[in-house]
This record gives structure tokens, sequence and C-alpha cells, in this order.
């Protein structure tokens, strides 16, 4: 039996959805939802290096950056991103979403 983690948004995250069109956010809001329910029975996608205690949830091309609180049952929703083809080739995988990641460690040290 699984039980769903509380989900958190950080004002980023608030954001970044809050400029997606409507579709596109109802679609990752859905796999946000079905992600709390079912993080007990998965392998989360860790990221590494120095954002090895974060995790990205993949849907379709847009990757939503996440941290977990096993203790007390809560997701903390950080940015959403949407990986470009062309900076798949281009840059080291993870690239894309770096800067953002960059400010949002430095915000919480």
């Amino acid at each position: 039996m699984s039980f769903q983690y509380k989900v958190d948004f950080t004002p980023q995250a608030l954001e970044d959805i809050s400029k997606l069109d409507r579709a596109i956010a109802e679609r990752i809001t859905n796999k946000i939802e079905w992600l709390s329910r079912n993080l007990d029975v998965i392998s989360p996608l860790a990221l590494k290096g120095k954002f090895h205690d974060m995790f990205k949830l993949v849907i379709g091309d847009w990757r939503v950056i996440y941290t977990i609180d096993f203790t007390n049952k809560i997701v903390t929703v950080h940015l959403m991103v949407i990986e470009e083809k062309s900076t798949r080739f281009n840059h080291p995988p993870g690239l894309f979403f770096m800067p953002s990641l960059i400010r949002i460690i430095s915000e919480t040290d």
C-alpha cells in the first residue's frame, strides 16, 4: 500500500507552471499527482553531481525538478523546464536547467 506524499511548490515552480499552456500545465500537474501517489513504489530519477539530492520527473520534453523529504512524506517541486532537442546534442545532459538550479541552491544556503 502506498501513501500519498504532500506536494509543495516553490515560488519558481508556481511561476513556471503559470506561464504554461493550460493543456501542458494540466498534463504536468497530473503527472506530479501520480508521482505523489506512487513514490513509494517507483525509483525516482536522481540527478548527478552537485544536484545528487534532487530528482527529475520526465513528461515528454518537460522536466520537473523536485526534492523528496522521505521522513515527512513531502515532495517539493522546484522548477519545470523544457529540454529542447538541440540542447540534448550540444551540451552535457542536464546543462539546460543548471542556472535555475544554481539560483535555487544559493537561495536555500
